[in-house]
């Protein structure tokens, strides 16, 4: 049986992480915001606005999402929201970390999971009392979601077609 993304987004409130809907990836490969084919982002931003705010763990408000947007992918708001600091690997980014780890030690264990385009995000705890931005290419092919960033979760189809795995 093919697990919904409304099931999915359930399994996540159920585990008290709160989601926000995403735009989708359109069978034509265009993102399902206006800019279509032309968006940057395709399927990886929020379809509404004040999303970190918004974002939620109640049932009731994630029905009504995911009924109204059956398609949309699911977003996980990163930092204070979540209690979640994650480490963003884009593809590639595999020498930048074995040059991170041999500068300051092994990454610790953590969750981790794959990304549609073959990356990687590292999920740690949020380090309550510190600040930590939420930063794009901090180091080649690595970014920092923290407060008022997201990541795209599973079971999300990233453009390339390709599913978020953990």
């Amino acid at each position: 049986m093919k697990v919904t993304m409304m099931d999915a987004a359930l399994k996540y409130a159920e585990a008290n992480i709160p989601v926000i809907p995403l735009h989708w990836i359109c069978e034509d490969g265009s993102c399902s915001c206006k800019e279509g084919s032309n968006c940057d982002s395709k399927g990886k931003h929020p379809l509404y606005t004040g999303w970190y705010k918004n974002s939620t763990a109640y049932v009731e408000q994630i029905r009504k999402w995911w009924t109204k947007t059956p398609n949309a992918n699911i977003g996980i708001p990163t930092g204070e929201k979540s209690d979640w600091l994650v480490l963003d690997v884009d593809d590639g980014g595999d020498e930048t970390i074995s040059a991170l780890e041999a500068t300051h030690g092994k990454l610790p264990d953590t969750v981790t999971a794959v990304t549609g385009s073959g990356g990687w995000h590292y999920v740690f705890k949020y380090p309550q009392g510190r600040s930590i931005p939420n930063k794009t290419k901090f180091a080649p092919d690595l970014d920092t979601r923290s407060t008022d960033g997201l990541i795209v979760v599973a079971p999300s189809i990233h453009v390339s077609g390709n599913q978020y795995q953990w």
